[in-house]
This record gives structure tokens, C-alpha cells and sequence, in this order.
């Protein structure tokens, strides 16, 4: 294949948001324009993308790698980071273009805290 190529790898626990239902996100990357083939190796969970342009290619990267960070959030600033009626989480969500949100307790993270 001619042209640009990028591969990258996605945790095997985030490939469900990464394929899409049915398939739908690969196949909404392969209508990019200039965007000549995708590849996904399911056993490595390893994409490839390859397109006439690096824009294209970085397109196509950007709507299938998903990853996951965690951010730590002081108790007593939980409820503000939530905010009333969750809107500010939600405008957290909306701005960002994070897919999921999930908020853990104490318990889930140490647990030797009292």
C-alpha cells in the first residue's frame, strides 16, 4: 500500500468502543476521504490505518483510539466537580468528547482507609 500508515494498539477492555456496534466506527473511518484501507488484528487489538493523506490517516486514528485516564478528586471537591444536577460533569462530557464517565468511591482505590 502506498502512502501514510499508522498503527496503534487499544486495551483490549475499550476495542467494544473502539469497533463501534457492528462495526459501525471502522466503517464510518473508511468513508473518510483519501482514507485507502483499515486493518484491525483482534488478536493484538492493533489497528492500521492507511490513507493518501496524513490528515486523513490522523482522522481516521482520532474516531478509533479510545483510551482511559483517571484523574483524583479531593473528597470535599467531588460535589463541585459533579455539580447541581450533574451539569457540570456534563459539561465536562460535552466539551471533551469523553465517551464514558465513571466516578469510584473510596473503597474502590485503597483499602486500607477508614
Amino acid at each position: 500500500r502506498s502512502g501514510y500508515m499508522e498503527e496503534f494498539v487499544v486495551r483490549e477492555d475499550l476495542m467494544g468502543l473502539a469497533i463501534g456496534t457492528h462495526g459501525a466506527n471502522i466503517q464510518q473511518a473508511r468513508k473518510i476521504e483519501h482514507i485507502t484501507g483499515i486493518e484491525l488484528d483482534e488478536s493484538t487489538c492493533t489497528f492500521k490505518v492507511y490513507g493518501e493523506t496524513t490528515d486523513a490517516v490522523k482522522q481516521a486514528r482520532g474516531m478509533l483510539e479510545f483510551s482511559e485516564e483517571t484523574f483524583q478528586v479531593p473528597r470535599d471537591l467531588v460535589a463541585k466537580v459533579i455539580g447541581k444536577n450533574g451539569r457540570n460533569i456534563q459539561d465536562i462530557v460535552d466539551k471533551s468528547g469523553v465517551v464514558r464517565v465513571k466516578i469510584e468511591g473510596d473503597n474502590d482505590q485503597d483499602p486500607h482507609r477508614e
